[in-house]
């Protein structure tokens, strides 16, 4: 049978993964809107500036490196801690995210963990520590998880971030006259 501090961190983890997923989505549509932006700002320049063969080349290899940086630090790096690789944010950190955002749970998460450190430093009290963790947690329940991305938010996010490309894209779409 589990314990209710294992219970406590599963919550904890299940949270840390909504998080990455969350930037993930975020980066996701701040990639999409940064790379139009990109390309359209290159595509301005080509036309009104009808460069030569060197600046097109530079051009070129601008947008590229431009997009490798954004897809790596939009995508690449929070699916790299979704997957647990390299640093995530801790279960103290996450603890204190729930609660910035939960007024009922701010110290209450924070102090549950700290007490599971106190416990393993502490031997002599072990006992009274795990029976106050025991506590606490059937206390907290429930942890409840901040509503980080909703469907209606990312819907609002995607109709800002595309509006100002369809409205440009009517605008220089070409006229045969």
């Amino acid at each position: 049978m589990r314990s209710d501090h294992d219970l406590l961190i599963s919550k904890l983890d299940a949270f840390t993964r909504k998080y990455y997923k969350d930037q993930l989505l975020r980066g996701a549509l701040y990639s999409v809107g940064l790379l139009i932006l990109a390309y359209l700002v290159a595509a301005g320049l080509e036309y009104v500036g009808r460069f030569g063969s060197g600046v097109r080349t530079g051009l070129f290899y601008g947008y590229l490196i431009a997009a490798a940086a954004v897809l790596v630090r939009f995508i690449a790096i929070p699916l790299f801690k979704l997957f647990r690789l390299g640093k995530v944010i801790s279960h103290a950190e996450a603890a204190r995210i729930i609660g910035d955002h939960f007024s009922e749970v701010k110290d209450k998460l924070l102090n549950t963990l700290q007490l599971r450190d106190q416990s393993a430093i502490d031997p002599k009290h072990r006992a009274l520590i795990e029976a106050s963790i025991a506590q606490r947690s059937r206390e907290l329940g429930p942890v409840p998880s901040p509503p980080l991305s909703t469907c209606g938010a990312t819907r609002s996010t995607c109709a800002m971030r595309f509006l100002p490309f369809c409205c440009s894209s009517c605008c220089s779409w070409p006229r045969h006259r």
